[in-house]
């Protein structure tokens, strides 16, 4: 082999310096006249510089040393096999030793200062709870992670939720990367496996009521929040929220500018949701990018095939984005609610409605990863929005103070308030006069009970505009 032959493999081939630094201590002694490489190295800084191509060095360098110390074809092919050896390796650098989290300390710290439930977001029983029932998916093999980490102690499932439920909170990477002891690109693991695990768990889904008694339950509970128990029949809350996120780009979507908000003025995707009594989320919805309206998103979800189909006397309750139905009310508006028994009836579903405001409320609140738009790739945005929902609803279902609300009523004799206002279905023959009929019976059955806007909320709404 010849001195042109091992300078173009070395310029080819020998990217990186430690490969570089590799090669020529193999090979730099067998080159007659340069055995120190002092020439090597100046010519590597002209390479460095810009000022010539590696190639052209290569060259050049050969020209000035043509000879060396082997030229059988033995020895060639050997040292063709050293340099295939050291091409394959991995020139990463020396493996950086971390300081696991100790998880039992930190615990033990955080409850002496009072500071676990902020840190994750709900108590340490609950924690508890939550992990037992995400360390099947969370688990992993402590002999196979030792062995990749060079014996560092492996990263078990407190850590994988500790990272997740840190990261939904709104922390920084860095923060958590540094407090826990791993590296940045096992940080994301962990975050990415703990909402797969979240979203994975059947004991965490979302669940809408599909059987009459869970439909009366449903009512009941919404019974309860009305002014004096007027309003039953709602079974759900529902609304669009705008989740921002980061510029799209060309090779996640076609149509980046849909996911353009002109009314928010930022990037985001149309979340369909809908919620309990109390604000626990019964279904989420991410069809839509953050253009399109609600109305539009809600048609294209399956959630508005659900609700088209609810058995008579139910009913969701929404606000003026959505298009009415005997099944889908929203407000009057315009000159309507200058009528007092409209304006009535306003007031009544705005006490039903705004659980679903509350909800995302608490979502955002709780889960301050929302505050900002999402720095992640647009596929996972949906992962995101699904496993906070979900952890909301856990949250909510572990609270000390939660008293479930359950109807003692028979299901199979369930009546809606508003039932004997309702006009024969053979007089319904238009498709407006059907839209309408359901709003138009709860609104004759407040005026017949005499209903009126509360003073408590005149007076309120009266200082909010002076």
């Amino acid at each position: 082999m010849d001195s042109t032959a091992l300078s173009l493999y070395r310029a080819s081939f020998c990217t990186q310096e430690g490969q570089r630094q590799a090669f020529d201590a193999l090979f730099q002694r067998y080159i007659v006249g340069d055995e120190l490489g002092q020439v090597r190295a100046a010519l590597d800084t002209v390479v460095s510089n810009g000022n010539m191509p590696a190639s052209a060095v290569a060259f050049v360098y050969s020209f000035l040393f043509p000879s060396t110390q082997f030229n059988n074809d033995d020895d060639s092919e050997l040292m063709l096999a050293f340099c295939a050896a050291l091409l394959v390796q991995d020139f990463r650098g020396d493996v950086i030793k971390r300081q696991r989290l100790n998880w039992d300390r930190h615990v033990k710290s955080l409850r002496r200062q009072g500071l676990f439930r902020r840190f994750y977001r709900m108590s340490y029983e609950a924690f508890c709870i939550l992990l037992e029932l995400l360390r099947p998916a969370l688990s992993i093999n402590a002999t196979k992670s030792m062995n990749r980490t060079s014996n560092q102690d492996p990263i078990g499932p407190e850590l994988i939720l500790h990272c997740t439920l840190r990261f939904l909170a709104g922390a920084s990477y860095l923060d958590v990367m540094v407090h826990t002891g791993i590296s940045k690109p096992a940080f994301y693991t962990c975050v990415y496996k703990g909402l797969d695990a979240i979203c994975g768990c059947q004991d965490l889904d979302l669940k809408m009521p599909r059987t009459l008694t869970e439909f009366h339950d449903a009512a009941f509970a919404f019974q309860q929040m009305s002014l004096d128990g007027r309003l039953n029949g709602c079974i759900g809350a529902l609304d669009g929220w705008l989740c921002r996120i980061k510029v799209p780009s060309q090779s996640e979507t076609m149509n980046v500018s849909s996911y353009f908000s002109v009314h928010y003025q930022c990037y985001g995707v149309n979340v369909q949701a809908t919620c309990d009594a109390n604000c626990r989320f019964t279904s989420i919805s991410i069809l839509c990018p953050g253009g399109s309206g609600d109305s539009k998103a809600f048609a294209a979800s399956s959630l508005q095939q659900f609700v088209s189909t609810l058995p008579r006397g139910f009913y969701v309750v929404a606000d003026n984005a959505y298009t009415l139905s005997d099944t889908l009310l929203i407000p009057y508006s315009g000159v309507d609610k200058a009528d007092p028994s409209k304006d009535v009836f306003n007031f009544y579903l705005s006490q039903l409605r705004i659980r679903i405001e509350q909800a995302l409320g608490f979502l955002v609140n709780s889960w301050r990863i929302f505050k900002r738009p999402l720095e992640v790739k647009l596929f996972r945005v949906g992962h995101i929005v699904q496993a906070c929902a979900r952890l909301h609803n856990f949250c909510i279902n572990n609270r000390d103070e939660k008293i479930p609300i359950i109807s003692q009523q028979d299901p199979d004799h369930y009546s809606s308030n508003f039932e004997e206002f309702l006009p024969p279905a053979q007089t319904l023959t238009t498709a407006r006069a059907r839209r309408c009929a359901v709003r138009e019976a709860i609104r004759a059955q407040l005026a017949a009970d005499g209903c009126r806007r509360p003073q408590f909320n005149l007076d309120r709404n009266s200082a909010r505009y002076q």
